[in-house]
């Protein structure tokens, strides 16, 4: 049951809602989730050939958009994740593309994580090492033929994009000669990475666009709201899953948290931005969002209030002060960009 007026006009908003006709759009702004070996020091591996080739190449700003494991120390963070191969997992979920570079023991076990996701088939690219797949004596089969005869043939089978093969790098020198290819297969898969998906509830990445387009469409809004917009939209998504999504949409800078008065508000830090398609409602109407989102502010507007429930407008008040103030940063951020 709705608290105030604010509660009220979502809920009746995402009541109308019908998850089965959303869909997702993973193209704007891309997420590239690397994996593979160190990057302590140059030329240490492969993958960090790849992030310094792309931090100087100025015909793309592919640089902004690539995350590696390592970017999330604190992935345990308030409880967020206690498991680095489920954190791991739902980053992949939420990318758009995934890269994984044959390189070390962390890679082999991302390889047999990602390889069998069907959703991940059109989204994945793995490189491996030549060498690693010639016979090391005459009489001696292959390294990883192993790899080869499982994970990498069955991905080559579902999409013959997905594995590509080369000489590998010598960690004592510089130059890598089949750099440049390297890089021109990850824009090449990059493009033509399927641009939008169904909605499916199970999968985690769907859910976290989900909760950012709530964000997007009623902040400032808190967790217990979230939530109520997901069972207004007949979802059931534990509070600790909503914690991991909201985790991860911080990391990648598309939501951020704003504290006032004892309540943490969420809000997105692009309007813009809009990563989910609601589609037709219940009604059969077509979502027309800047006019629910005006809605929704007129809600908690005291100018707009009708009614004379102190504590109500005591609680409009504040949210209404916290969206003027995160109004300002977010202007400020722009200036700064």
């Amino acid at each position: 049951m709705a608290e105030n007026t604010y509660s009220s006009v979502t809920e009746t908003i995402f009541s109308d809602l019908n998850h089965s006709n959303f869909s997702v759009n993973f193209s704007t702004p891309p997420i590239i989730f690397v994996c593979g070996g160190p990057m302590i020091q140059v030329a240490a591996s492969v993958r960090e050939r790849v992030f310094a080739y792309f931090a100087k190449d100025t015909t793309s700003n592919i640089t902004d958009h690539l995350i590696a494991a390592e970017d999330f120390k604190d992935y345990f963070k308030d409880g967020a994740y206690d498991d680095l191969m489920e954190f791991e997992d739902d980053i992949a979920s939420i990318s758009t593309l995934v890269v994984i570079f044959l390189e070390s023991a962390g890679s082999l076990v991302e390889l047999g994580l990602f390889c069998n996701r069907i959703e991940l088939k059109d989204r994945l690219i793995v490189f491996v090492p030549a060498e690693e797949l010639e016979a090391k004596e005459d009489n001696e089969p292959a390294y990883s033929s192993f790899i080869y005869l499982g994970a990498i043939q069955s991905l080559k089978r579902r999409n013959d994009t997905s594995v590509m093969i080369y000489p590998w790098a010598n960690t004592e020198s510089i130059t890598y000669d089949e750099l440049e290819f390297v890089v021109s297969d990850i824009k090449d898969k990059l493009g033509k990475v399927k641009k939008t998906d169904k909605f499916d509830v199970k999968n985690s990445g769907h859910m976290s666009y989900l909760i950012h387009d709530i964000i997007r469409l009623c902040e400032p809004i808190k967790l217990s709201e979230i939530e109520m917009a997901l069972i207004c939209l007949e979802i059931d998504y534990p509070t600790r899953n909503i914690t991991k999504c909201l985790y991860l949409l911080e990391k990648f800078k598309l939501v951020s948290p704003y504290e006032y008065s004892g309540s943490k508000y969420y809000y997105v830090n692009d309007e813009s931005l809009s990563k989910i398609k609601f589609g037709k409602s219940r009604k059969g109407k077509v979502l027309d969002a800047p006019n629910l989102k005006m809605e929704i502010r007129s809600s908690f507007n005291p100018v707009f209030m009708k009614t004379e429930d102190e504590k109500e407008i005591e609680i409009a008040k504040k949210r209404f002060n916290a969206l003027k103030r995160i109004v300002q940063i977010r202007k400020a951020n722009d200036k700064s960009i």
